[in-house]
Protein backbone atom coordinates (compact mmCIF):
# COMPACT_ATOMS: atom_id res chain seq x y z
CA UNK A 1 0.00 0.00 0.00
CA UNK A 2 1.26 3.16 -1.19
CA UNK A 3 0.99 6.68 1.26
CA UNK A 4 1.13 10.30 0.10
CA UNK A 5 4.22 11.65 0.30
CA UNK A 6 3.41 14.16 2.94
CA UNK A 7 2.59 10.85 5.27
CA UNK A 8 5.01 9.33 7.17
CA UNK A 9 3.58 5.89 8.64
CA UNK A 10 5.20 4.97 12.20
CA UNK A 11 5.29 1.80 13.14
CA UNK A 12 4.21 0.71 16.83
CA UNK A 13 6.26 -0.76 20.24
CA UNK A 14 3.93 -3.37 21.79
CA UNK A 15 5.62 -5.42 24.73
CA UNK A 16 3.84 -8.81 25.54
CA UNK A 17 4.68 -11.70 28.31
CA UNK A 18 5.31 -14.55 26.13
CA UNK A 19 8.48 -16.38 24.25
CA UNK A 20 10.12 -15.09 21.50
CA UNK A 21 10.73 -18.07 20.27
CA UNK A 22 7.30 -18.70 19.18
CA UNK A 23 6.60 -15.17 17.57
CA UNK A 24 2.70 -14.59 17.59
CA UNK A 25 1.10 -13.62 14.43
CA UNK A 26 0.13 -14.59 10.63
CA UNK A 27 2.08 -12.48 8.81
CA UNK A 28 5.78 -12.81 8.03
CA UNK A 29 7.55 -12.78 11.24
CA UNK A 30 11.39 -11.80 12.01
CA UNK A 31 12.93 -12.41 15.28
CA UNK A 32 16.32 -10.37 15.69
CA UNK A 33 18.94 -11.52 18.71
CA UNK A 34 21.99 -9.90 18.99
CA UNK A 35 24.95 -12.33 19.01
CA UNK A 36 29.16 -11.49 19.59
CA UNK A 37 31.67 -11.94 16.70
CA UNK A 38 33.74 -14.24 18.10
CA UNK A 39 31.42 -17.44 17.35
CA UNK A 40 30.82 -18.31 20.96
CA UNK A 41 26.92 -19.13 20.50
CA UNK A 42 24.26 -20.91 23.12
CA UNK A 43 23.53 -18.48 25.95
CA UNK A 44 20.68 -16.33 26.59
CA UNK A 45 18.29 -15.96 24.11
CA UNK A 46 20.41 -17.32 21.21
CA UNK A 47 20.59 -21.00 23.34
CA UNK A 48 16.75 -20.75 23.42
CA UNK A 49 16.43 -20.12 19.66
CA UNK A 50 18.73 -22.49 19.20
CA UNK A 51 17.22 -25.12 21.49
CA UNK A 52 13.64 -24.28 19.57
CA UNK A 53 14.98 -24.28 16.33
CA UNK A 54 18.84 -25.72 16.00
CA UNK A 55 19.34 -24.20 12.32
CA UNK A 56 20.14 -21.01 13.85
CA UNK A 57 23.27 -22.04 15.58
CA UNK A 58 24.38 -24.33 12.65
CA UNK A 59 24.13 -21.29 10.40
CA UNK A 60 25.73 -19.14 12.88
CA UNK A 61 28.32 -20.98 12.91
CA UNK A 62 28.78 -22.05 9.41
CA UNK A 63 28.88 -17.99 8.99
CA UNK A 64 31.39 -17.70 11.60
CA UNK A 65 33.53 -20.11 9.44
CA UNK A 66 32.86 -18.88 6.10
CA UNK A 67 34.10 -15.93 7.62
CA UNK A 68 37.72 -17.45 9.00
CA UNK A 69 36.70 -16.73 12.81
CA UNK A 70 36.29 -12.51 12.11
CA UNK A 71 32.62 -11.94 12.13
CA UNK A 72 32.16 -7.56 11.99
CA UNK A 73 30.18 -5.79 13.86
CA UNK A 74 27.16 -4.46 12.29
CA UNK A 75 26.67 -7.10 10.11
CA UNK A 76 23.90 -9.25 9.67
CA UNK A 77 22.75 -13.16 8.64
CA UNK A 78 19.00 -14.29 8.02
CA UNK A 79 18.16 -17.58 8.48
CA UNK A 80 14.98 -18.68 7.13
CA UNK A 81 13.12 -21.13 9.46
CA UNK A 82 10.15 -21.86 8.16
CA UNK A 83 8.24 -19.67 4.98
CA UNK A 84 6.71 -17.08 7.45
CA UNK A 85 9.74 -17.04 9.88
CA UNK A 86 13.19 -15.76 9.63
CA UNK A 87 15.52 -15.12 12.48
CA UNK A 88 18.07 -12.55 12.14
CA UNK A 89 21.33 -12.88 13.89
CA UNK A 90 23.10 -9.19 14.61
CA UNK A 91 26.68 -9.18 15.45
CA UNK A 92 26.52 -6.08 17.85
CA UNK A 93 28.14 -7.67 20.92
CA UNK A 94 32.06 -7.91 20.97
CA UNK A 95 33.25 -10.63 22.48
CA UNK A 96 31.36 -12.16 25.51
CA UNK A 97 31.04 -11.25 28.73
CA UNK A 98 33.59 -11.27 31.34
CA UNK A 99 35.04 -9.85 34.50
CA UNK A 100 37.62 -7.47 31.57
CA UNK A 101 34.18 -7.44 29.37
CA UNK A 102 31.63 -6.56 31.53
CA UNK A 103 29.34 -4.76 28.92
CA UNK A 104 30.14 -6.66 25.04
CA UNK A 105 27.29 -4.44 23.81
CA UNK A 106 27.81 -2.09 21.14
CA UNK A 107 25.22 0.44 20.43
CA UNK A 108 27.07 1.76 17.43
CA UNK A 109 27.22 -2.22 15.62
CA UNK A 110 23.41 -2.22 17.03
CA UNK A 111 22.28 0.97 15.23
CA UNK A 112 24.13 -0.24 11.93
CA UNK A 113 22.35 -4.21 11.94
CA UNK A 114 19.52 -2.49 12.93
CA UNK A 115 19.12 -0.20 9.73
CA UNK A 116 20.26 -3.13 7.79
CA UNK A 117 17.70 -5.22 9.05
CA UNK A 118 14.81 -2.27 8.93
CA UNK A 119 15.53 -1.44 5.29
CA UNK A 120 14.90 -5.51 4.21
CA UNK A 121 12.52 -6.01 6.32
CA UNK A 122 10.56 -3.11 5.32
CA UNK A 123 10.52 -4.65 1.76
CA UNK A 124 7.59 -6.95 3.54
CA UNK A 125 4.38 -7.15 5.32
CA UNK A 126 5.97 -7.86 8.16
CA UNK A 127 6.30 -8.02 12.16
CA UNK A 128 9.60 -7.77 14.11
CA UNK A 129 9.94 -9.90 17.52
CA UNK A 130 12.37 -9.80 20.09
CA UNK A 131 13.54 -10.13 23.73
CA UNK A 132 14.71 -6.90 25.44
CA UNK A 133 17.68 -7.59 22.97
CA UNK A 134 21.54 -6.27 24.37
CA UNK A 135 20.29 -6.01 27.67
CA UNK A 136 20.80 -9.49 29.51
CA UNK A 137 24.47 -11.26 28.81
CA UNK A 138 25.56 -7.95 26.20
CA UNK A 139 25.02 -5.46 29.18
CA UNK A 140 23.21 -3.09 27.71
CA UNK A 141 20.15 -1.07 29.07
CA UNK A 142 16.88 -0.60 27.56
CA UNK A 143 16.89 3.38 27.81
CA UNK A 144 19.96 2.71 25.21
CA UNK A 145 18.85 0.24 23.34
CA UNK A 146 14.67 1.06 22.86
CA UNK A 147 15.64 5.11 21.22
CA UNK A 148 17.64 2.53 18.26
CA UNK A 149 14.75 0.91 17.58
CA UNK A 150 12.44 3.44 17.42
CA UNK A 151 14.76 5.21 15.16
CA UNK A 152 15.49 2.28 12.86
CA UNK A 153 12.62 0.24 12.98
CA UNK A 154 9.59 1.78 13.86
CA UNK A 155 10.48 5.44 11.41
CA UNK A 156 10.31 2.77 9.22
CA UNK A 157 6.67 1.49 9.25
CA UNK A 158 7.60 -1.46 11.26
CA UNK A 159 5.78 -2.52 14.20
CA UNK A 160 7.88 -4.29 16.83
CA UNK A 161 6.72 -6.66 19.34
CA UNK A 162 8.98 -7.25 22.58
CA UNK A 163 8.73 -10.06 24.98
CA UNK A 164 9.33 -10.18 28.54
CA UNK A 165 9.40 -13.84 30.27
CA UNK A 166 6.22 -14.57 32.01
Amino acid sequence: MKHPSNHNPKGLLKFVKGDATLPAGSNVRYVLQIVNNEGKYGAGFSGALSRRWPKVEADYRQWWRERFGKLTLGDVQYVQILSDLVVVNMVAQNGIVSKENPKPIDYKALKACLAKAGTEISQFNASVHMPRIGCGLAGGTWEEVQPIIEEELLKRGLNVIVYDEE
